[in-house]
């Protein structure tokens, strides 16, 4: 009996023993997978780091050797341009109302201004990605990516797209920059600047001239005005969304429009970087809320289109048909025949810049709203503070 209780004593250490041990090794393994994973994402900030100190050391030579040098400023740039290529999906329908997708490409270009930790942030123009259903960037050594757009300013004409850390090889990180932005504030007509972008989706191309004028007011379309910097250099497609660089190859204007017909030739334009600059860093930390934290007001209106503002001869803006009884909007003091004109001064002109503005404010925030109302005759602005609901009551 004791024999047999030694031996069972004795199988039972052993096999706690084995247990112990095969837990051991996969502890050992679990400690070596999480310390690899920490490594991967350490070396790969290391990177990160050592391009943006690249880019800062660059400047003291950038000061010296690229002032008044194309060619100085264009290599000092071209890490901080990315070409963007965009897929839209639109319909057709034909006489029965079948409905068919027809698939369109097109190419731009794109600024890196910054990055968090988990993402390369790219600015560029709300225009190139508008509706669009795919985007794409390729780097400066040829690699490509997939992005997200992060967020779009419609009446600004600016948008931010992010690329994941994660799709970027260290590589590619080493080979990029984050873009230097001057100050267009600086600028005067007669001084040289530098067109960088994908012209006609080729790639990457450098075109010069010079400041023609500066805060011209030029309508993009119906919906919005915008005031730019007016140049000579060769923009084309392909180049909206790039950048308009100064001497020293600082970033100093967002290319975005050029005027072309039989009775002009040579006007392009550019959104200033003074301009764009706290326009960028709002859009970078901006976040469309969950549906039942969005902003609501409470009330029925109408787009005033161009045409209609024309015939009618009312405002753009929408149009207050019906206010809700109880609503933050007659709370705030909105009535009917009102038109919103802005919301937190941001401008509002047409449904989905509307939906927009409310998509990323916060249910229970305060805030403005900006109408025109008519008033003996004529329409004169006046702006309410509100409170505003949420969108789920």
């Amino acid at each position: 009996m004791k024999t047999f209780l030694k031996t069972l004593i004795c199988a039972v250490a052993v096999g706690l023993a084995a247990a112990l041990v095969l837990l051991g090794v996969r502890f050992v393994k679990y400690k070596k997978t999480e310390a690899a994973v920490k490594q991967a994402v350490i070396k790969q900030q290391e990177v990160w780091e050592k391009v943006t100190y690249a880019r800062e050391t660059d400047d003291n030579d950038t000061e010296k050797d690229t002032a008044y040098n194309v060619t100085g400023a264009a290599k000092c740039a071209m890490p901080s341009l990315v070409s963007v290529g965009v897929t839209s999906v639109t319909y057709s329908y034909d006489f029965f109302g079948r409905k068919y997708p027809y698939e369109s490409k097109g190419n731009a270009s794109g600024i890196i201004a910054a990055q968090n930790y988990g993402e390369i942030l790219i600015v560029t123009n709300n225009h190139v990605v508008d509706g669009a259903s795919e985007v794409e960037v390729t780097f400066i050594d040829g690699a490509t990516a997939a992005a997200e757009v992060k967020a779009a300013e419609e009446s600004e004409d600016l948008a931010v797209i992010a690329v994941k850390l994660s799709d970027i090889s260290a590589d590619t990180l080493s080979a990029i920059r984050i873009a230097t932005f001057g100050d267009s504030d600086l600028l005067v007509p007669g001084d040289m600047v530098i067109a960088v972008g994908n012209a006609l989706g080729y790639g990457q191309s450098v075109t010069v001239g010079y400041v023609s004028a500066l805060n011209r007011e030029v309508e993009m379309s119906d919906d919005y005005t915008l005031t730019l910097i007016q140049t000579d250099v060769a923009i084309n497609p392909g180049n909206s969304g790039g950048a308009l660089l100064n001497a020293r190859g600082e970033v100093v204007g967002i290319n975005n429009a050029k005027i072309a017909s039989e009775t002009v030739e040579g006007i392009c334009y550019a959104i200033p970087s003074s301009t764009a600059i706290p326009i960028i860093e709002v859009l970078m930390t901006r976040k469309t809320l969950p549906t039942n934290e969005q902003a609501y007001l409470g009330f029925t209106g109408q787009i005033v289109t161009a045409e209609n503002s024309k015939f009618y001869n009312l405002p753009r803006g929408i149009y207050v048909k019906e206010v809700r009884s109880g609503s933050p909007a007659e709370t705030a003091g909105i009535k009917v025949g009102d038109v919103i004109v802005a919301i937190n001064g941001k401008t509002v002109n047409s449904q989905e810049g509307y939906e927009k503005i409310m998509s990323y404010t916060p249910g229970g925030s305060e805030g403005t709203v900006t109408v025109k109302r008519l008033t003996e005759g004529k329409y004169e602005e006046e702006t309410f503070n509100v409170t505003f609901g949420y969108k789920a009551e």
